[in-house]
């Protein structure tokens, strides 16, 4: 899986909407709207919207940036390995072991017109979302956003679980974009936690592959806050690992932003767990 410098334009399914991650996925956007979910992970306040559109295919295919990582030359896998015990923030409990009655997920998520046959939403709370059939390229993925709306000023949390990878493109992507499917973009590939913003290739994780796995955790923070200039940052954390920072320039003039998920196999399925 991924490297650094995957890029290139790559078609979507016929007549679907084909997530790359470059200049404008906004392509011609209408809007749906709909009611917030309570219980939100933002630790001083904030609300969801529903967000939806059609997305122009001939605008995706000028977005090289959110195709999957290129393999590695050698055709293998890269070892599994765990996070290193750096200096950083203790993660939250796993939530499989939180008492049970606990709060809603923090929001739920919502296809585009483009993309609602593409992707089953299910669950109690709508926290549960599977990738239906594959993408005809190998390197397309599809987006799904999620209803939170977070604003400059706070720090946001949630986190999402692997419940199912695809065996032929074992791999998603997460991270968080502006609101409409617009810039910026922040993402990170669960096959080596290689990332990328905007259009830019893709650069390793600094601390070296880590290929997330069926069942794996991932707690996601975005902050939002705006402590040391005008920029926020956005860090994960792998089951009892510490976080990590991914990313540390995410322009907080462009707020409000939204969680993404990003699926290219059939059958790949994610849950949305309460924080």
């Amino acid at each position: 899986l991924g490297t650094a410098g995957a890029g290139g334009a790559v078609p979507g399914r016929g007549g679907g909407a084909l997530l790359s991650g470059g200049p404008s996925w906004g392509g011609a956007l209408g809007s749906a709207s709909g009611p917030g979910r309570g219980g939100s992970a933002l630790l001083s306040g904030g609300h969801s919207g529903i967000i939806g559109g059609a997305l122009a295919q001939r605008q995706y295919q000028q977005q090289p940036s959110w195709q999957q990582p290129q393999p590695a030359a050698d055709g293998l896998a890269p070892a599994r390995q765990r996070p290193p015990r750096l200096a950083a923030v203790a993660a939250p409990p796993r939530p499989a072991d939180r008492r049970p009655g606990g709060s809603p997920p923090p929001f739920y998520w919502v296809p585009t017109a483009d993309t609602v046959c593409d992707f089953e939403v299910s669950g109690s709370c709508g926290e549960v979302v599977s990738k239906v059939g594959d993408c005809e390229d190998w390197g397309a993925v599809l987006p799904i956003a999620g209803t939170l709306r977070m604003a400059r000023g706070a720090l946001y949390l949630w986190t999402l679980q692997i419940v199912r990878l695809s065996l032929q493109r074992p791999q998603l992507q997460f991270g968080l974009q502006g609101s409409g499917y617009r810039r910026p973009w922040r993402i990170v590939n669960s096959g080596r936690c290689s990332r990328c913003r905007d259009e830019d290739p893709w650069f390793p994780r600094p601390a070296g592959d880590l290929t997330l796995e069926e069942g794996d955790y991932i707690h996601c923070q975005a902050d939002l806050r705006g402590l040391e200039g005008p920029f926020g940052s956005f860090a994960f954390a792998v089951n009892d690992g510490p976080f990590e920072t991914a990313f540390e320039d995410i322009p907080l003039a462009e707020a409000p932003l939204q969680p993404v998920l990003a699926m290219g196999g059939g059958g790949t399925t994610c849950r949305l767990v309460d924080t």
